[in-house]
Order: structure tokens, then C-alpha cells, then sequence
């Protein structure tokens, strides 16, 4: 790792903990992104939650999280890709309809299998 990743972890990871210092999370939700579309969603548990903000800040990923409930839930997107609203990443929808985005494109006459 860089010293400017080092850094940015180190903040990252200091603004998690303030965020639940008063109140930790009793479960965890981590929601994937790539581009539109929802890659999955993971519960994760408690103790593995900063395991896997670190493991995504080094993969390059943007993230972002908020209570609900009692718990946490995390969005992560790839790269490049647009950073979801929180009403989609509580849905654990996508950002948009990748197969008709496609098929307007030409690829494909009808992808979604109907």
C-alpha cells in the first residue's frame, strides 16, 4: 500500500468509528455496485465490518454508509461508476434497467428472458 492510501484509509476508517462511536451497529448490509447495476447484497458481521471497508477502499471502490435501525448499511460502487441514492440502496435496486439500456444499444432483442 501507498502512503497516501495509508492516509486515506486512516480518515476513512476514523469516520467510521465516530459514526458509530455512541451507538455500534448490531448487524451490517453491504450493497455492490458495478456501473447500474446491483451486484449483491452481504450481510456482514459486526466484527468485519472495517475488514471490509478496508478491503474496499484498496480495491479502489467508493462507499458510503448510514444507520438503519440498529444496523448499518453500506453501499459500494466500482470505479467509474455513478454513486447510487440511498432509496435505491435500501431497495437493493439498481440504478437503472441494464437490459433495456442494452437492447436500446442494439445488443441484444431482448435480454431480460421474456
Amino acid at each position: 500500500m501507498t502512503p497516501s492510501f495509508d492516509i486515506k484509509l486512516a480518515s476513512v476508517l476514523e469516520a467510521y468509528r465516530e459514526f458509530v462511536a455512541a451507538d455500534k451497529p448490531v448487524r451490517c448490509r453491504l450493497i455492490h455496485y458495478c456501473g447500474l447495476d446491483v451486484v449483491g447484497g452481504v450481510d456482514v458481521p459486526v466484527d468485519e465490518i472495517e475488514a471490509r471497508i478496508t478491503g474496499c477502499l484498496a480495491e479502489g471502490f467508493h462507499l458510503d454508509w448510514k444507520r438503519q435501525g440498529k444496523g448499518i448499511l453500506i453501499w459500494v460502487q466500482e470505479p467509474d461508476g455513478p454513486l447510487p441514492p440511498w432509496e435505491s440502496v435500501e431497495r437493493e435496486e439498481p440504478l437503472g434497467d441494464v437490459a433495456a439500456i442494452l437492447q436500446r444499444a442494439g445488443f441484444g432483442r431482448n435480454l431480460d428472458g421474456a
